[in-house]
């Protein structure tokens, strides 16, 4: 249960790692998305698009990283795609939804086994990896535990936050990522993303 825990994680960490976006459909202004288990508003304009990724982008990943990527595990992905059509494309801010299909609950062991299995995976695969907090918080009064790193993929700086939910059944990790550049305009936006969820 850890074990898979750990691992999603970490693979929902790896699919917002991509600088690109080879299908999407466009959802205009913020709408509720309706998942198995949750609602969520994403950012306006934020486009929602497929998990899968093509050859061509899998080749782009690191060997470490691309091993490891499996479409299934991703529930939803939410993309800010502006600018998507300029010859210099760049990171795309992205967050990410992934479904841990069983209740794991959030006791004082598995928190401290996740801030040290989490951070030593984070750095095998990323470059620069540096963990900025890893602690348990609150989500309105829900328990939750929260990843803040940053590291460099494919020549960008990218910031990350990740969070993990326990639910009744099962349970969810939400992860966003950004460059740093832009930490001021899209941290917020993540921030009431997350305020946004609600459980079935």
């Amino acid at each position: 249960m850890k074990r898979a825990l750990i691992k999603l994680c970490s693979l929902a960490c790896l699919l917002l790692a991509l600088p690109t976006v080879s299908s999407a459909d466009e959802t205009g202004d913020a709408e509720v998305y309706t998942g198995s288990n949750y609602t969520i508003v994403p950012p306006a304009k934020w486009i929602l698009v497929s998990g899968n990724l093509s050859d061509k982008e899998l080749s782009k990943l690191p060997e470490n990283v691309r091993e490891h990527y499996n479409q299934r595990n991703t529930d939803v992905l939410f993309m800010n795609i502006e600018g998507l059509d300029k010859p210099t494309q760049g990171f795309k801010d992205s967050l990410n939804l992934v479904t841990v299909n069983e209740a794991v609950p959030l006791t004082d062991e598995l928190v401290t086994e996740l801030k040290g299995v989490l951070k030593q995976q984070y750095a095998s695969m990323f470059e620069k990896f540096e963990l900025k907090s890893m602690e348990k918080s609150k989500l309105g009064e829900r328990d939750i535990f929260e990843v803040v790193g940053e590291y460099a993929i494919l020549n960008y700086k990218v910031k990350m936050r990740q969070v993990f939910i326990p639910l009744k059944a099962d349970s969810l990790v939400v992860t966003c990522t950004f460059e740093d550049s832009r930490e001021e305009e899209v941290a917020p936006l993540c921030k009431q993303a997350l305020e946004s969820l609600k459980f079935k």
